[in-house]
């Protein structure tokens, strides 16, 4: 669970979203200390968006590129 930089209070779920919306960051609830999504984080977050995103594409996209053949290339 995600813990404050600045006193080590442990942020609950609903605070943790609240701060993933938030492009301004979020305050502590214990010290009052402004705290933002690490860089890490955001890459994570936004390398899974993209796979989410890509993999969705292809499974739509599928049916219009899929050529037939009448023989078995057998991969």
């Amino acid at each position: 669970m995600a813990k404050c930089q600045n006193c080590d209070h442990k942020w609950e779920k609903k605070t943790l979203w609240k701060l993933f919306l938030s492009k301004e960051g979020v305050n502590c609830s214990n010290c009052d200390q402004k705290q933002f999504i690490s860089f890490n984080t955001q890459i994570l977050i936004t390398l899974c968006s993209l796979s989410f995103f890509l993999g969705v594409l292809i499974i739509l996209l599928f049916p219009s590129y899929v050529k037939l053949s009448t023989k078995n290339t057998g991969w």
